[in-house]
C-alpha cells in the first residue's frame, strides 16, 4: 500500500465514519420528554413509532397507567419498570452518555488517523475502531431487541408504519449510520495492518517535531565581519 492508497484509505474511513456517527446520534437524540406524556390512551402510544416500547403493569395506586420504556438507539440496555412520570430523568442522563460518546467519535473521525504513520496515530486508529465497533454493537443490538426479543410491541415494524409515524426515521437512521461505520471499521482495519506490519515506514507525529530542536550548524562561507 502506497503513500496514495493510505491517503484515499484515510479519507474513506474519515468521512464514512464521520457521516455514520452523524446519522446514529441524530438518531439517538430523539425527544423523548413528548413521548413522556400522561396518557391512558394505548393507540396514542402505540402511534409513537419504532424505537418506542410500553407495557402495561399496574403502578402504585389506584389508577392502572401504562408505563413505558423508550429506547432510542443506545438506550434499549436500559429497562426501568418505575411509574411513567418518573422515568425522565434516568433516560435524560442515559441520552447525554450517549451524545458524548458520539461526539468523542465525531472529533476522532475528523482527525486525519493515519498520516504521518507511527504508533501515536496506530492507537488513535484502534480507539475510533473500538469506538465504532461499540456503535454498531449497540445499534444493531437495538434493533434485534425490536424484533426478535419483544413480540408483543404493535406492528410497528413494517415500512409502511416506519415511514408514516413521527420516529419512524429512527430504524433506518441507525440502520444506515451502522452500516457506514462497519465501512468505516473496515478502512480502519486496513490502516491498522499496515502501520504493524510497515514498522519502517514509522515517522514523528507532526504534533512532536515542533517541539525538536535543530542546531544551528556556523557557516564558514560567511564574510567575515571583523573590522
Amino acid at each position: 500500500m502506497n503513500s496514495k492508497h493510505r491517503v484515499r484509505f484515510t479519507s474513506c474511513s474519515k468521512y464514512c465514519s464521520f457521516l455514520g456517527l452523524t446519522l446514529i446520534f441524530v438518531a439517538a437524540l430523539t425527544p423523548s420528554w413528548e413521548v413522556l406524556i400522561h396518557s391512558n390512551s394505548v393507540d396514542k402510544i402505540r402511534d409513537r413509532g419504532l424505537f418506542y416500547a410500553y407495557w402495561f403493569h399496574p403502578p402504585p395506586g389506584d389508577v392502572p397507567l401504562p408505563r413505558m420504556v423508550n429506547y432510542p438507539a443506545f438506550e434499549f440496555l436500559l429497562i426501568d419498570d418505575r411509574p411513567m412520570n418518573a422515568h425522565a430523568p434516568a433516560y435524560d442522563n442515559i441520552s447525554y452518555t450517549t451524545a458524548l460518546l458520539l461526539m468523542i467519535g465525531f472529533v476522532l473521525a475528523s482527525l486525519k488517523l493515519a498520516t504521518p504513520v507511527s504508533p501515536y496515530n496506530l492507537g488513535l486508529i484502534a480507539l475510533h475502531f473500538i469506538l465504532s465497533l461499540l456503535a454498531s454493537l449497540f445499534t444493531f443490538g437495538a434493533v434485534a431487541f425490536y424484533y426478535f426479543m419483544m413480540p408483543e410491541v404493535p406492528s410497528a415494524y413494517t415500512l409502511d408504519k416506519c415511514v408514516t409515524t413521527r420516529y419512524g426515521y429512527s430504524f433506518f437512521t441507525c440502520a444506515f449510520g451502522t452500516l457506514l461505520l462497519i465501512i468505516a471499521m473496515i478502512f480502519q482495519t486496513a490502516q491498522i495492518i499496515y502501520v504493524i506490519f510497515h514498522p519502517e515506514k514509522w515517522s514523528i507525529p507532526t504534533v512532536y517535531i515542533a517541539t525538536l530542536r535543530t542546531p544551528v550548524r556556523e557557516n564558514k562561507h560567511l564574510p567575515s565581519t571583523r573590522t
